[in-house]
């Protein structure tokens, strides 16, 4: 039994981002639509290798440039009574 050759499966709206460092292209990236954005809106990217919360759970926290720490969301609960006073 033979093993057929795979190809890999590419999303159909894949962009390339090309990352530049000193004026010369050290890396490219093909993606989704949604990382390409992310990456081409010039963000802040910080190590958060050490962080105390799983990487996959800082989504929405807020960072701290000044002091460098992440701070937790807050989450503001609405009132199922009268949703005008949220």
């Amino acid at each position: 039994m033979s093993n057929p050759e795979l190809t890999p499966v590419q999303p159909q709206n894949t962009q390339k981002v090309a990352f530049v460092i000193d004026g010369v292209i050290v890396e490219v990236l093909s993606t989704d639509e949604r990382l390409a954005a992310i990456f081409l809106s010039e963000p802040e990217i910080i190590d958060v290798s050490s962080a105390a919360v799983p990487a996959g759970q800082l989504i929405g926290y807020t960072y701290d440039k000044a002091t460098g720490t992440l701070q937790a969301p807050t989450i503001q609960i609405a009132s199922a009574v009268n949703p005008d006073n949220a």
